[in-house]
């Protein structure tokens, strides 16, 4: 859950729960993507692994007090070569 008014909720995956107030220095490197459930058909199991990639990216990609390694915009932009040029 988070609230953008402000600034504040949690990420939670399979082993953890993140308070995202807690969170000071962010280093995102090419995470696991999500996989969706194992029954769903295959573009339904692709539309929810993108949405989930920009859901969670936009949320790290906003807290306010972090300091980033790699910002997820940039890994975003170092992805594409005609964005590069």
């Amino acid at each position: 859950m988070y609230h953008a008014d402000t600034q504040q909720g949690t990420l939670r995956t399979a082993s953890r729960v993140i308070d995202t107030t807690r969170i000071h220095s962010v280093w995102v490197r090419r995470p696991s993507p999500y996989l969706g459930l194992s029954g769903a058909e295959r573009q339904d199991r692709r539309f929810a692994a993108e949405q989930a990639l920009w859901g969670t990216g936009c949320i790290i990609a906003s807290l306010p007090e972090a300091h980033y390694m790699n910002h997820p915009w940039r890994n975003r932009a170092a992805e594409s070569k005609p964005t590069q040029l």
